[in-house]
């Protein structure tokens, strides 16, 4: 008999402890509470030193520190101007989507589509403003990617059903938002995108908005055309102004976006209609919002704050519910463990985009809470790496929070080969002239996240710019589960030790280390034995400069989750309600342990004698890719609405030629019969190459940058397992085994045209 998930035996270390936080405050209301100003300064994290700075020693964040520097105008928002404003926005949402959702205890989750908010934006000074807003007016807030496509985005808001959207303005922004509508318009009664929602409610919904929408993109303020107010649910941020419009309130080229165009968000910060507070002096004497408290009886934990679009472990984007007490939580184990920071003085250059978990938890909304300066780049599709180290040096940043790209770009890079040798002969300050102008002597760390960086990579940086690089790891479903901190990789230094794992858990984060059920109960007799030889490998390792864990705790096993900062579940596409749940049952049951305590993150890993956790293998499917997670499931859905080509499909990742851990897209297919079979033997390979090529510029329209497909295997039929299932993680090996080189093909989509016979690297 298979053993339960729930049987074998599972190690379980714990985090830091995190103080109590008050259990009736929103969100908004703690992070402008300057929380962490009476927190003591004792918390203990593996290699790492006290940190005198590490405390506010009493003192609130000061309400006129410069918060958000808009880094093309130089536009610069305080603290206290952000939370002003803030709540300026909060009072025009209230009346855009009516009072929020009472308080039911009896629910498991609190959210409907009719206080959503759906933020289609880049990172920009409006950005924090309408998040926090929406917040504080008890809305659900869902930050979506701007990278995505039309095809994609259609999915996300037929679930979501937002109330009030806001984008920027142009056909980047607004241009592809509508074309999604539209195609939700067309196609929402054909494709299976609705969720448990019933899809006749979705298209009545996208009926409602594209009308809404279209309306308001006719007026004109100069004809005094208005638009009834509760109506003007979509409004636009002009991200690409000259001058920023908002945070200098400028009169000069760009001042139609904010004086004439009717639907610009800064429209937001005005009171609607009707409000009792309409005078300025009203807004000097009291705020424009007060923020209701959360009910003592568990309302903190069930409201909806965020609503964040995840690939989880597998399938196509799910939409994540966080509530006001997993964000509150998750402020605090960061403040707990990131030791390393400082009360005040904190530069970041926010490259990481917000509306990723990493972007928006581990820096905004953590920056926002502690009073860092958060200096925004001026929206960009593509990465400058000149100009990112330029904003470092320009501003003096303190940590920098990057990708594992970007990593290795700052090991090879020339731009730093005049600072590494200053900073060598120890004239790290002493810059002569503009190819020497690049300094980052102020930044004590880099910080990454989003996929694993290598550990040659970790220490050639230290080597060259004397700085650690501290990993995060994470879920969107988790927040931040675990950290290295090590602030020295010196050759006698102790921190060496962690360079491999992703560090010592956050605060208040548990982590169970969980056998396979089938295998514990196969190998409970001789698990100690196993275990021994485990540890002897991995000494073996470590003696000929390999990185691995020292005294593992167990044998690998799957890395679980347990904190106040894991999710509410999975968005069903339903309001919640006595007769219907907010919550898919059914992918959030499959995300966590049988007793719904523990979130399954899908990777295989160990704890170190030291505490430190070491990510050994996944068992669940998903590539990473740049950063970004790409679900193999959600490319196979795409990829099968091409029948006339595709009989069959599976995707998986590989690693890519680089050699620094890095992965990309292959595609498995085995082509429509009309075109295989005894059609093949005759037709020439540049005909099927023609149909490979053809189906990636199909995909290119309707797929993510960072989701394309960087090779394409052709064979005649793919392996699955006696059930029907394709085991990803063995395709290789299974279409190896096949065994006839002739029948598998790989194209590239760069070179189209010219069909590689696998050779024995493939």
């Amino acid at each position: 008999m298979a053993a339960s998930k729930e049987t074998a035996a599972a190690a379980t270390i714990h985090g830091p402890r995190v103080e109590e936080v008050p259990s009736t405050m929103n969100l908004h209301s703690y992070i402008f509470s300057s929380p962490f100003r009476s927190w003591p300064n004792d918390y203990r994290v593996p290699f790492t030193q006290p940190n005198p700075r590490h405390s506010f020693g009493g003192s609130a964040v000061a309400p006129h520190r410069p918060l958000l520097v808009d880094a093309s105008s130089g536009a610069t928002l305080s603290w206290q101007r952000v939370r002003h404003d803030s709540l300026r926005v909060a009072r025009s949402l209230e009346s855009l989507v009516g009072a929020p959702s009472a308080f039911d205890a009896s629910l498991d989750a609190i959210h409907q589509p009719r206080t959503t908010v759906l933020l289609h934006l880049p990172n920009c000074l409006a950005f924090p403003v309408l998040f926090l807003g929406a917040v504080a007016a008890q809305c659900t807030v869902s930050p979506v990617s701007t990278m995505l496509t039309p095809a994609e985005l259609a999915k996300m808001l037929a679930k979501a059903r937002p109330q009030v959207l806001v984008t920027s303005a142009g056909p980047a922004g607004e241009g592809v938002l509508r074309a999604a509508l539209q195609m939700l318009l067309d196609e929402a009664l054909k494709k299976d995108v609705c969720g448990q929602a019933d899809p006749r409610e979705v298209l009545a919904w996208a009926r409602e908005l594209a009308s809404s929408w279209d309306a308001g993109a006719r007026l004109k303020v100069q004809r005094a055309e208005t638009q009834a107010w509760r109506e003007r649910r979509v409004w636009t941020v002009n991200v690409q102004a000259s001058t920023d419009y908002y945070g200098t309130n400028a009169r000069g080229t760009d001042k139609v976006a904010a004086q004439v165009d009717p639907r610009d968000w800064t429209h937001l910060l005005f009171a609607p209609p009707g409000h009792r507070h309409t005078s300025s002096v009203d807004e000097l004497t009291r705020p424009a919002f007060n923020v209701a408290e959360m009910k003592g009886q568990g309302e903190q934990g069930k409201r909806v704050a965020l609503m964040l679009w995840s690939s989880g472990t597998t399938g196509t984007s799910k939409a994540v519910l966080l509530s006001h007490e997993a964000l509150i939580h998750n402020l605090g184990s960061l403040w707990a463990s990131q030791t390393s920071l400082n009360a005040d003085g904190e530069v970041w250059v926010t490259l990481a985009p917000w509306c990723h978990v990493f972007g928006l938890a581990t820096l905004l909304l953590l920056g926002i809470t502690i009073g860092a300066t958060l200096v925004v780049p001026s929206p960009s599709r593509r990465f400058d790496l000149e100009t990112y180290l330029g904003l470092v040096t320009r501003y003096g940043a303190t940590l920098m929070h990057i990708a594992p790209p970007i990593a290795i770009a700052l090991l090879h890079t020339p731009l730093l080969e005049d600072y590494a040798a200053r900073r060598k002969s120890g004239q790290v300050k002493a810059v002569s002239n503009a190819a020497a102008a690049m300094n980052l002597s102020t930044v004590r760390a880099l910080f990454s996240g989003g996929a694993p960086t290598p550990p040659q990579v970790i220490r050639g940086l230290y080597e060259r710019l004397g700085l650690p690089l501290h990993l995060g790891y994470g879920t969107t479903e988790t927040a931040s589960v675990s950290q290295t901190l090590g602030a020295s990789y010196a050759s006698d230094s102790a921190a060496l030790q962690e360079i491999g794992s992703v560090g010592a858990l956050c605060g208040g984060v548990q982590v169970s280390i969980q056998q396979d059920g089938d295998a514990a109960a196969a190998a409970a007799e001789g698990y100690e034995a196993r275990l021994a030889e485990f540890r002897r490998q991995c000494d073996e390792k470590r003696s000929k400069g390999i990185e691995a864990p020292s005294g593992a705790r167990t044998l690998p096993g799957q890395v679980r989750v347990r904190s106040s900062n894991n999710m509410l579940g999975y968005y069903s596409g339903l309001a919640s309600s006595s007769a219907a749940s907010c919550i898919d049952a059914g992918l959030t049951r499959e995300a966590f342990s049988d007793d719904g305590q523990w979130y399954l993150t899908g990777d295989e890993g160990v704890v170190d004698r030291h505490g430190s956790l070491w990510i050994t293998g996944r068992i669940k499917e998903l590539i990473k890719v740049r950063g970004f997670q790409v679900a193999p499931a959600e490319l196979d859905d795409v990829v099968s609405q091409r029948p006339d080509v595709v009989a069959d499909v599976a995707t998986t990742g590989e690693e890519a030629a680089s050699g620094h851990g890095e992965e990309r897209i292959v595609v498995y297919l085995t082509l429509k019969a009309a075109n295989t079979a005894t059609a093949t033997v005759r037709r020439e390979r540049k005909d099927e190459a023609a149909t490979v090529e053809a189906l990636h510029e199909w995909l290119k329209q309707r797929l993510a940058r960072y989701k394309w497909p960087a090779a394409y295997v052709v064979v005649d039929v793919i392996p699955k397992s006696p059930s029907g299932k394709v085991v990803r993680r063995k395709l290789k090996e299974a279409i190896d085994a096949q065994g006839s080189s002739s029948s598998v093909r790989r194209y590239e989509p760069a070179a189209a045209a010219t069909a590689t016979k696998r050779d024995s690297k493939m």
